[in-house]
């Protein structure tokens, strides 16, 4: 088998709707609860756009992203090759409304009361912090004996006043980097990259144009040459760092003015609350620009995390113009800033598609954290070391060098880590490009990666790093940043902000990644975890149990066990060697695990009957134990591209009249999919059976999950005589029962072989939810995610024509996808319900007199 795993294979699917005698696999459905704010954006994935207007034909074909570049500077660009994609199979985040639809109800920070206090705290914490580097040897500054608050806060002023000054030559040093920085970002060469749908523009990508990397190297070039030719003698940053401090807090201020006051003067303004002081904090523009130049871009790399390397580059040279020599200390944390700044840089097209970029806007916020919070903030351990003799803080050889490889190790898998996920995305969007940036480091790209294909059109990887935990890249950064700590030492707790400050901000950013992914992916997230938390001893154990060996008939003593992605609260999924034979397997726990593996295996075997090549057959399924159950199924080599079309095998699937009378594939009569009762009892007609047994039983399942729902229950009830109007009129023909595979999105269908029996690749289609019904039942959600282009229908048409009258057709698709939609909603909650109502609302105006 391939290293792609998708849902199909992982038995994770979010299940979908069944039919008469439908087999499909049930699953857990998960209750999702967000905060409001990451819950109403991820809605926005199923916007009403996607079903509010009535259907001309089949709507599934993949509008392409065009390629829109700026203007100008085009004789000095690299542009990163583009094809049409979607960037939600790419992995990032969608919102695509109006912004007058975001969420302004929801406030961080504990609104205005916290964020004043953060405005007026923070700057007063940056030059407490330096005072007690500058003036207490790295300890809190605190009153003498006697001494008032009144008396000490005025101490402190005074020492800010005398050695932080906010002097003309240190306001030159911190403007005209910045003017530099500024200009590098215009005239130097760089890659283009799409961001994210931005609500506030109806869901256009923006074009971010970047050039950190050639900028970082080209500032450390210009750095040391002037340094060397006596210009700016690189260690008058460090003998200057208290009035820097001091006119980075200034300007942090200044900007935020200058931002929040333009954005209203030009009308530029999103989800203002009204709150003065809290708009201010959070910014009024989302995306302001001069030019080619992004403001938030710019703010977000060049300015924190060049100035602080700069910083402690300046300390080493002063170290060695004092002491002859550069300590291991300041080695260390100059190599450590190098790596942070250089990964930064390297890695800029990827910071487009973040939350900053992405949703936050232009405020004090940002503004101030970027230019004021990183480099005079995170500058602690370099500060800490500039202050103190070396002789201070000379560790042994074996605590240094452990220090030195646990950095780069942590680094390295840091690196690795978020290149494998940003390459992983570029890869589903056919945009991959390995640029080979210093350090170019092993395993930054997994070729073929396995993931699991997700519902909403979305990728979760599950290879590489990722295979082993979901958030490893937040854990080896915690590691290097109390690495930077443990180089000073213990005797000051001021190199420690930095580290204690960033395991708080990823907590935080885990907690909310973690919401925003069961959010927009619900329970597929669970699939991941439990890939990374297989324990693939106690499964082989568990399988070497006779049942199973016998049922797929292999020797107990000499099979081979290995995860193949994926699993859930009922089922895992495992490759099963013995002898040269490979088999697919699931396993579960429950009542519901064996009446799914029950399904799927008649479902499975119903298709492999008619279209021998068009999917694996089931091999076996029945219990481990008196709790524990499996499926056993050929293994599916997907990948490769051979002979036949899918069209045409689908074709000759719904072309074979069923069996008998067509009641049921398995002699299942209920069954559950997810959360969500699937009642198969044989209905005398097509229009019964989808009326009683599947859209007043789904109703029910959306108003057990969402709460009581009067205006969907009404637009339902409206429904149903349109229903059995146009599903008694479908043709004898048309409506005549075949096997349907019931499941048929685009993420459940390939290419691929199925050794020994099928060898070459061809089409194929897997986790099947099959019942005998009208081949345009499949129809409903193979129109609803794409997938299907024009070809594709144009050929099958040829084999199955639409059912009679042609005229109603796509009015019959629409009332499946409403099922399909229903039991999304059901399962989901969110847009999905807009989907159903304006599917409704199309048929019930269209039919009113029904």
């Amino acid at each position: 088998m391939t290293s792609r795993v998708t849902r199909s294979q992982t038995g994770r699917t979010p299940r979908k709707p069944e039919n008469p005698g439908f087999v499909s696999t049930p699953v857990r459905k998960r209750s999702m609860s967000p905060v409001k704010r990451v819950q109403k954006m991820y809605d926005s994935d199923e916007s009403d756009e996607k079903y509010g207007s009535t259907p001309t034909g089949h709507w599934h074909h993949n509008e392409a992203v065009a390629d829109i570049f700026p203007p100008g500077i085009n004789d000095r660009l690299t542009p990163i090759p583009s094809t049409p994609f979607d960037m939600k199979a790419a992995g990032s985040v969608e919102a695509v409304r109006s912004h007058s639809d975001d969420d302004i109800d929801h406030v961080d920070f504990g609104g205005t009361p916290g964020v004043v206090a953060m405005m007026i705290g923070f700057p007063l914490l940056m030059w407490y912090m330096w005072i007690g580097q500058e003036y207490y040897g790295g300890k809190f500054p605190t009153p003498e004996k006697g001494q008032s608050f009144a008396d000490f806060a005025v101490h402190m002023f005074e020492l800010v006043k005398q050695g932080a000054f906010p002097s003309v030559k240190a306001f030159t040093i911190y403007w005209v980097f910045f003017i530099v920085q500024t200009i590098l970002y215009v005239v130097l060469p760089g890659v283009y990259a799409e961001g994210n749908a931005v609500p506030s523009l109806n869901g256009q990508r923006l074009t971010y144009f970047c050039n950190a990397y050639v900028t970082f190297w080209v500032s450390c070039a210009a750095a040391a040459g002037l340094h060397y030719f006596d210009i700016f003698p690189l260690q008058t940053i460090i003998e200057n760092i208290g009035p820097i401090t001091s006119v980075s807090i200034i300007s942090g201020f200044v900007v935020s003015i200058v931002a929040y006051f333009s954005a209203l003067a030009r009308g530029a303004q999103h989800r203002m609350t009204g709150a003065f002081f809290y708009d201010f904090f959070m910014g009024a523009e989302l995306n302001p620009r001069i030019g080619i130049i992004d403001m938030k871009m710019l703010f977000e790399v060049r300015l924190p995390w060049y100035f602080l390397f700069l910083t402690t580059a300046s300390t080493a040279v002063k170290q060695y113009q004092v002491y002859g020599y550069v300590s291991p200390q300041v080695w260390f944390i100059l190599l450590a800033h190098y790596l942070y700044a250089n990964a930064c840089s390297k890695g800029e097209e990827c910071i487009i598609t973040t939350w900053d970029m992405f949703y936050e806007k232009w405020g004090f916020m940002l503004i101030f954290w970027n230019m004021a919070g990183v480099p005079f903030t995170y500058y602690h351990c370099t500060l800490w070391l500039a202050k103190h003799d070396p002789a201070e803080y000379s560790w042994s050889t074996a605590y240094q060098t452990t220090l030195f490889v646990t950095l780069i190790c942590a680094y390295y898998v840091w690196d690795t880590c978020n290149s494998q996920k940003n390459n992983f995305r570029k890869q589903q969007a056919g945009t991959f490009v390995d640029l080979k940036r210093f350090p170019a480091l092993p395993w930054r790209y997994i070729e073929n990666p396995k993931y699991i294909k997700c519902r909403n059109g979305g990728t979760l990887l599950t290879d590489g790093w990722y295979a082993w935990a979901r958030k490893i890249h937040y854990t080896v950064d915690i590691i290097m940043a109390l690495t930077w700590g443990f180089n000073t030492g213990f005797t000051s707790p001021f190199p420690y902000f930095f580290p204690v400050f960033f395991v708080c901000v990823n907590i935080h950013r885990a907690t909310r990644d973690i919401q925003r992914c069961k959010a927009k992916y619900g329970e597929v997230l669970d699939v991941r975890d439990e890939l990374v938390l297989v324990n693939t001893a106690s499964l082989m154990a568990r399988l070497r149990d006779q049942a199973l060996a016998v049922a797929v008939g292999i020797d107990a003593a000499d099979v081979s066990v290995s995860p193949v992605g994926g699993g859930s609260g009922f089922a895992t999924t495992l490759k099963v060697q013995a002898g040269g034979q490979r088999f697919f397997v699931k396993t579960g726990h429950g009542p519901n695990a064996s009446v799914m593996f029950q399904g799927e295996h008649a479902s499975l075997n119903a298709i492999n009957t008619v279209v021998p090549d068009l999917c694996p057959r089931a091999i076996a399924h029945g219990s481990l134990d008196a709790d524990s159950f499996f499926l056993a199924t050929e293994f599916l080599d997907l990948g490769g591209r051979g002979g036949g079309s899918l069209a045409s095998k689908l074709g000759k699937l719904h072309s074979q009249s069923a069996p008998s009378d067509g009641r049921v594939v398995s002699k299942t009569s209920s069954r559950r999919s997810g959360s969500t009762p699937q009642d198969n009892t044989y209905e005398n007609t097509w229009a019964s059976f989808f009326i009683n047994r599947r859209l007043l039983p789904i109703l029910r399942a959306c108003v057990e999950s969402n709460g009581p729902q009067p205006e969907l229950t009404n637009h339902v009830d409206r429904t149903l005589p349109v229903a059995q109007h146009l599903l008694d009129r479908l043709s004898t023909q048309a409506a005549r029962p075949v096997v349907v595979h019931g499941d048929l999105w685009s993420g459940n269908q390939s290419s691929g072989s199925i050794p020994p029996r099928v060898i070459d690749p061809t089409p194929v289609i897997y986790d099947p939810s099959s019942c005998y019904a009208p081949a345009e039942y499949d129809h409903g959600i193979m129109t609803m995610f794409g997938g299907f282009d024009g070809d594709f229908w144009k050929e099958y048409e040829a084999v199955v024509p639409r059912g009679e009258p042609v005229t109603e057709y796509e009015d019959r698709v629409s009332l499946y996808r409403l099922y399909h939609t229903l039991n999304h909603y059901a399962l989901f909650g969110g847009g999905y319900k807009n989907g159903a109502m304006n599917i409704m609302k199309t048929l019930l105006h269209k039919y009113d007199k029904v």
